[in-house]
């Protein structure tokens, strides 16, 4: 799919801002995904429905791909973005990356999604890394905000003391950062209201978030 949206003065801003980028060590962010290992469904509800509540909800998978090859795939000044953060450092955090393509000055608002669809601005881009490169998603049915498509996806590395999330453009809100929920030891989903590009990112969870609950036995 090609992205169409031209955003003002990206071109200049990122071509200038990928020689910056380019100084990185290439290939060296975390590639744990498993593009092989992707599923995606859609939930609705029909209201008609005769069961307890008045609500029965209706599960539809939907076919995905996950590709690793983004060359050339996108409009140049999305393309530009893509290809730099491609370059970025394992170590290279999330905001720091997007800095050196756009400045301080031109940085965009990414905005953090939830699951059910609340947006907030809120979001520390420093306290993320990289757990994916940039990757083509692929959907057999269009997703929109009023009929999202939820992925699950497959990382071989997660641990309890990361948050997976999902940094991901979108046509019309421009990049912003997906939620993830885990439901798995290796896989996380997120809720799509539009496709590509998208690369998973991490931060590191607080203690007290990663410590489980033990059983105790009173005397």
């Amino acid at each position: 799919m090609r992205f169409k949206k031209v955003v003002a003065g990206m071109l200049a801003v990122t071509s200038a801002a990928v020689m910056s980028v380019s100084v990185m060590a290439a290939g060296s962010i975390t590639d744990a995904v498993d593009t092989n290992n992707v599923t995606a469904e859609t939930t609705t509800q029909n209201t008609e429905s005769e069961t307890v509540g008045g609500l029965e909800v209706e599960v539809e998978t939907v076919g995905a791909t996950l590709s690793k090859d983004v060359a050339n795939l996108y409009e140049e000044e999305i393309q530009k973005v893509v290809d730099a953060l491609q370059a970025a450092d394992a170590d290279t955090t999330v905001k720091d990356a997007f800095l050196a393509i756009f400045g301080e000055e031109e940085m965009p608002v990414i905005s953090f999604v939830k699951m059910d669809g609340t947006v907030t601005e809120e979001i520390d881009l420093s306290e993320y890394k990289f757990i994916s490169p940039v990757m083509d998603l692929k959907l057999e049915k269009e997703p929109t905000e009023e009929n999202p498509v939820d992925v699950t996806f497959t990382a071989n590395n997660m641990t309890d003391n990361i948050q997976v999330d999902v940094l991901h453009y979108c046509e019309e809100h421009n990049w912003e950062v997906l939620e993830g929920e885990k439901v798995s030891e290796n896989q996380v989903k997120a809720s799509f209201h539009s496709a590509s590009p998208i690369a998973l990112i991490y931060r590191e969870l607080p203690e007290e978030e990663t410590e489980v609950a033990t059983e105790e036995v009173a005397p």
